[in-house]
Formats: structure tokens, sequence, C-alpha cells
């Protein structure tokens, strides 16, 4: 599978978007450590414009599996509101053994350590992410929100928070005040 960011050229690419991009490259290192996570690996990956395509990118494995989508819905019925509210036998059948896959994938992510706070799961590469499955916690690094979505070269720098209230008071702050 590849990814390219839509933005990610000289342009538009910005050292807040590298950060975003190498926390994602991150944190994917980490979950293909746990063996019932299934989670893409990367293998092949640049967060820069540096490279010989001159774009940032992510090559990982496909996982095995169905989307949801191809499953979630009647085949060769139009796909609206009105027809996913009432599905055929069949279908309905297949929701419900995909949401109970997802279930039981969901609780076997409580392998996975903690993180220490709110931000941007941070574990880095080296030391930490190649022994990630001994660590109790992991750190977490500030995070950006673009909050105008004309200007992408406008990043606001949040967090990182030592805990929900922290997090919920500074929205407070900013929405309020």
């Amino acid at each position: 599978m590849l990814k390219i960011p839509g933005h990610g050229t000289a342009q538009r690419w910005t050292a807040e978007d590298e950060h975003m991009f190498t926390r994602e490259v991150e944190i994917l290192e980490v979950l293909t450590r746990f063996k019932n996570t299934p989670s893409p690996k990367p293998l092949v990956y640049s967060t820069t414009l540096t490279n010989q395509f001159g774009f940032p990118y992510i090559i990982t494995n496909r996982l095995r599996g169905e989307s949801a989508d191809s499953i979630w819905y009647d085949p060769d019925v139009e796909r609206n509101h009105l027809t996913a509210d009432v599905p055929s036998l069949p279908t309905e059948m297949k929701r419900i053994t995909f949401l109970r896959s997802l279930a039981k994938i969901m609780t076997e992510l409580n392998v996975i350590p903690q993180f220490e706070g709110i931000g941007t799961p941070s574990p880095g590469f080296g030391d930490v992410a190649q022994t990630c499955t001994d660590v109790r916690t992991l750190p977490v690094r500030e995070y950006y929100k673009w909050a105008n979505p004309d200007n992408l070269h406008e990043a606001e720098k949040r967090g990182p928070f030592g805990s929900a209230a922290e997090y919920i008071q500074q929205y407070r702050d900013e929405r309020y005040n």
C-alpha cells in the first residue's frame, strides 16, 4: 500500500506536516510489534521532500481482509442513507460478523503501552521503538492543529497535556475567552 499526502508538495509541505507524518510512521512501527494487532508495517518511507520522488510517502504491507465499505452495503444497490438503514439479511449478517471482529481486535489493543499524556504518540525510532513491548508508557509530544483550511501554513502547536483536564481547560480557555 502506498500513502502520499495530497499536499506533499514544495509549496505546501511544512515542518509541522513533517512532524505529524513522522509520528504516524513511528506509531505504525510500534503497532507492528504486537502480534495480535493488525497494523500495516512501514516498509519504506520518507517524511520529507528530499528523496528520489520529491514528495513524502509511506509504503506498507497490505493487510488481509475486506474493507468495511465493501461489506457494509448491499451489492448492486445504490449507496445512500435509505439503503444503508435497511440492508438485506445476508448484508446484515456480514455487518454483525464485521462488528464482532472489530470488537475482538479493539479488546486486544489493551496490550499496547499507555501514553504519558495527551498529544501525538512519539515512541521515537531506536531504543524505545525497538523495545516498546517491554515498556509500560510511551511518550507524547506536541501536535499541530490547522485552524484555517485556506492557509495550511498556519499551524497551531498544541500540547502535550498531562491529563484530560489540562486538555479540556485549554480548549475552554481558547473557546470562551
